[in-house]
This record gives C-alpha cells, sequence and structure tokens, in this order.
C-alpha cells in the first residue's frame, strides 16, 4: 500500500496521497471529520483556558482597585488629620508667642 519514495519535502504527501487513493471517499470523509473533531476540541479547550484566565484577571484587578479606593480613602484621612493638628500647633504657637511678648512687654514696663 505504501512504497518508500526516498527523502525529501513531497515524500509525506507522496505517502498520503497513496493512503488515500487506496481508501474509500467514505472512509477519508470520516478521517476528515475527526481530525476536525480533534481541532476543534484543541480550540475549545484553549478558550476555556483563556477565559479563566481572563476571569482570574478581572477578579484581580477588581480586587486591587477595591484595595487602591480603601488607601485613597486611608490617605485622605490622614491628610485631614495632618491639616487639623498642623492648624492646632500653628495656634498654640501663635498663642505661647503673644503670651512670649505680652510678657516680655510687662518686663519692659516694670523696668
Amino acid at each position: 500500500m505504501v512504497r518508500d519514495v526516498g527523502s525529501g519535502s513531497q515524500m509525506g504527501s507522496v505517502v498520503w496521497e497513496e493512503i488515500t487513493l487506496n481508501l474509500p471517499s467514505t472512509c477519508i470523509d470520516f478521517i476528515v471529520h475527526e481530525i476536525s473533531i480533534l481541532k476543534l476540541e484543541k480550540l475549545q479547550r484553549e478558550n476555556a483556558d483563556e477565559w479563566g484566565k481572563r476571569e482570574r484577571l478581572e477578579t484581580d484587578k477588581l480586587s486591587i482597585e477595591r484595595e487602591n479606593k480603601k488607601l485613597r480613602s486611608q490617605t485622605k484621612d490622614l491628610e485631614e488629620q495632618l491639616e487639623r493638628k498642623s492648624t492646632h500647633a500653628s495656634t498654640v504657637v501663635s498663642k505661647d508667642i503673644n503670651t512670649l511678648q505680652m510678657e516680655v512687654s510687662e518686663k519692659n514696663k516694670v523696668s
């Protein structure tokens, strides 16, 4: 059924042609159909894998976005606390300066 045709790039096609020449067309159709099914199944597996990766990435993205939102909120809260403390500290320093100035002024009046 198959004869050795030597080496070369055409060997595979010559062998395939000899095999297919001796098979009934329904058998060839069956083989082509089976190969098509195998290719389709492979593509479906690859597609399912890609969708799984996509879903994992989407879940990770949403998790990171939630974490980012939480961190932004914490940053805003800390900035507000810092502003309040800074304002309070400058008010205390201002009062202390005024008190010291009044004390110096009173000592200068007495002298």
